[in-house]
Protein backbone atom coordinates (compact mmCIF):
# COMPACT_ATOMS: atom_id res chain seq x y z
CA UNK A 1 0.00 0.00 0.00
CA UNK A 2 2.86 2.36 0.77
CA UNK A 3 4.45 1.97 -2.66
CA UNK A 4 1.08 2.55 -4.35
CA UNK A 5 0.56 5.71 -2.30
CA UNK A 6 4.07 6.91 -3.15
CA UNK A 7 3.56 6.24 -6.85
CA UNK A 8 0.21 8.04 -6.89
CA UNK A 9 1.68 10.97 -4.97
CA UNK A 10 4.57 11.35 -7.39
CA UNK A 11 2.26 11.07 -10.41
CA UNK A 12 -0.16 13.65 -9.01
CA UNK A 13 2.62 16.05 -8.06
CA UNK A 14 4.33 15.83 -11.44
CA UNK A 15 0.98 16.18 -13.17
CA UNK A 16 0.18 19.35 -11.24
CA UNK A 17 3.59 20.77 -12.12
CA UNK A 18 3.12 19.94 -15.81
CA UNK A 19 -0.42 21.36 -15.90
CA UNK A 20 0.70 24.53 -14.12
CA UNK A 21 3.52 25.04 -16.62
CA UNK A 22 1.08 24.40 -19.45
CA UNK A 23 -1.31 26.97 -18.05
CA UNK A 24 1.42 29.59 -17.63
CA UNK A 25 2.65 28.97 -21.17
CA UNK A 26 -0.86 29.18 -22.61
CA UNK A 27 -0.97 25.60 -23.85
CA UNK A 28 -4.38 24.17 -24.78
CA UNK A 29 -3.74 20.80 -23.06
CA UNK A 30 -3.33 22.11 -19.50
CA UNK A 31 -6.91 21.36 -18.35
CA UNK A 32 -6.57 17.70 -19.32
CA UNK A 33 -3.38 17.37 -17.28
CA UNK A 34 -4.97 19.21 -14.35
CA UNK A 35 -8.08 17.03 -14.45
CA UNK A 36 -6.03 13.83 -14.57
CA UNK A 37 -3.79 15.04 -11.73
CA UNK A 38 -6.78 15.99 -9.57
CA UNK A 39 -8.34 12.57 -10.20
CA UNK A 40 -5.11 10.77 -9.23
CA UNK A 41 -4.81 12.93 -6.13
CA UNK A 42 -8.43 12.20 -5.18
CA UNK A 43 -7.78 8.47 -5.43
CA UNK A 44 -4.71 8.85 -3.24
CA UNK A 45 -6.58 10.89 -0.64
CA UNK A 46 -9.47 8.44 -0.55
CA UNK A 47 -7.07 5.50 -0.11
CA UNK A 48 -5.32 7.19 2.81
CA UNK A 49 -8.25 9.21 4.17
CA UNK A 50 -8.16 10.98 7.50
CA UNK A 51 -10.27 13.97 8.55
CA UNK A 52 -7.18 16.14 8.14
CA UNK A 53 -7.44 15.73 4.36
CA UNK A 54 -10.84 17.43 3.96
CA UNK A 55 -9.27 20.68 2.74
CA UNK A 56 -7.09 18.75 0.27
CA UNK A 57 -10.20 17.01 -1.07
CA UNK A 58 -11.88 20.39 -1.54
CA UNK A 59 -8.83 21.73 -3.38
CA UNK A 60 -8.73 18.69 -5.70
CA UNK A 61 -12.44 19.03 -6.44
CA UNK A 62 -11.98 22.74 -7.15
CA UNK A 63 -9.08 22.12 -9.53
CA UNK A 64 -11.08 19.41 -11.25
CA UNK A 65 -14.08 21.69 -11.69
CA UNK A 66 -11.96 24.54 -13.06
CA UNK A 67 -10.24 22.18 -15.51
CA UNK A 68 -13.56 20.64 -16.58
CA UNK A 69 -15.02 24.11 -17.15
CA UNK A 70 -11.97 25.10 -19.22
CA UNK A 71 -12.40 21.97 -21.34
CA UNK A 72 -16.12 22.64 -21.93
CA UNK A 73 -15.50 26.33 -22.72
CA UNK A 74 -12.75 25.44 -25.20
CA UNK A 75 -14.97 23.17 -27.29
Amino acid sequence: MRSLATTLGVLAGLGFIVSGCGYLLGQPWWPYAALASAAISLVLLLLRFTPWWVLALAIDIGIGLIAFRAIKTDQ
